[in-house]
């Protein structure tokens, strides 16, 4: 990459030393601390003028080096976390080439210039640094970055870092990569030496098309990518993407039609899923006895709707009779010379009864204990 003039080093205290460098409250340190912050090669001599604050310089040889004026590339180099949130006047922070594994800015909403190559960031979230226009954050294990609120040319994104995945979509059968989908600021001139599954390939439209989907995880797009630092430096960068192709959701209407009943609504369902119909219908005086595909109600009952099914459905409830209890407190009293009153009270579920005539004997001797 770059090389640090000299005169930077006033400069170097280090964003990238260890946390506890840049969370130092003594308020001294803090004006010094608003300008760049840049990382150095090699040692360092903690001296007044790497270190111009008297209070962290003693703070630095105390708890960092342990009492020696130098500051170790080993030492710098073992570093894996920064905090600058405290520093909200920073614009320009340099900690390339070290093991960080977490860095977050997002307290410097003045940065413009961030340069974090060759260390180990898994995530790097700039939503908030809206004046950035310089990032340099290859050699990573980013898997993917927002840069939305940024009107950033090269991001630096994919050189080197965790292997992308580009999206794929279905088009006329075929399986289709646009890489501008898959990054909206890649600029396709600085593509060169693109290889589709190891054969030279020319975009169409910065489009990529496969007749079937490649294996998954497999490395079948290659290309370099030629980026310009902020030294006008060009890098070409070696990209290597799978693809992966993620079948659209496609849901379906569902009508539940329940005759009379009600229950538990089912209103769609998605294709390749399915959905199982609900059982928690009820109706009074009847017991549930499944949906059906018809209003006639033949053929089989439907539980579930299948992970092959398509289109909308409408299924109909199928009710069976609950057969009522026989009435209770049954009272026969006479009601003339030749007749009988019957009464009963009223039996839950049915709304018609049927009185069955005994012979006449039977009657006679009801009519002499009712007298």
């Amino acid at each position: 990459m770059r090389t640090i003039p000299k005169g930077s080093r006033m400069k170097t205290f280090l964003a990238v030393i260890f946390s506890v460098m840049l969370t130092f409250t003594m308020m001294p340190v803090m004006p010094f601390m608003t300008g760049d912050v840049h990382a150095v090669a090699g040692d360092v001599e903690i001296n007044d003028t790497t270190f111009p604050d008297t209070n962290f310089r003693a703070w630095i040889t105390t708890n960092v080096t342990g009492g020696s004026t130098t500051l170790t590339a080993d030492m710098i180099k073992s570093t894996t976390s920064i905090d600058v949130s405290n520093n909200t006047a920073l614009t320009s922070l340099d900690c390339q080439s070290n093991k960080l594994m977490n860095l977050d800015v997002s307290n410097n909403t003045k940065l413009t210039d961030l340069s974090c190559y060759n260390n180990q960031l898994t995530n790097l979230d700039v939503s908030n640094n809206a004046l950035l226009t310089i990032l340099e954050c290859n050699t990573n294990q980013l898997t993917s970055l927002d840069l939305s609120n940024q009107t950033i040319d090269d991001s630096y994104f994919l050189g080197t870092n965790q292997k992308p995945v580009l999206l794929a979509s279905l088009v006329n059968g075929k399986y289709v990569v646009d890489l501008r989908a898959n990054d909206p600021k890649i600029n396709l001139g600085k593509i060169t030496d693109l290889q589709v599954n190891g054969k030279t390939y020319t975009l169409n439209n910065g489009k990529i098309t496969f007749d079937t989907l490649p294996a998954a995880g497999a490395q079948v797009i290659t290309y370099t990518y030629s980026a310009v630092d902020k030294g006008n430096t060009t890098h070409a960068m070696t990209v290597s993407a799978s693809v992966s192709y993620t079948p659209p959701v496609v849901t379906y209407s569902v009508t539940l039609n329940g005759n009379g009943g009600t229950g538990t609504d089912l209103k769609t369902y998605t294709e390749g899923t399915g959905a199982t119909l609900p059982t928690d219908w009820t109706k009074d005086g009847y017991t549930f006895a499944g949906w059906y595909d018809n209003a006639g109600l033949t053929g089989n009952a439907v539980t579930a709707i299948t992970g092959s099914d398509s289109g909308a459905k409408t299924f109909y409830a199928k009710w069976t009779l609950d057969r009522p209890a026989p009435p209770k407190s049954v009272k026969a009293k006479a009601a003339g010379k030749h007749s009988v009153k019957l009464t009963w009270s009223k039996a839950k579920g049915a709304d018609q009864y049927k009185v069955y005539m005994p012979d006449v004997y039977i009657i006679f001797k009801m009519l002499r204990l009712c007298s």
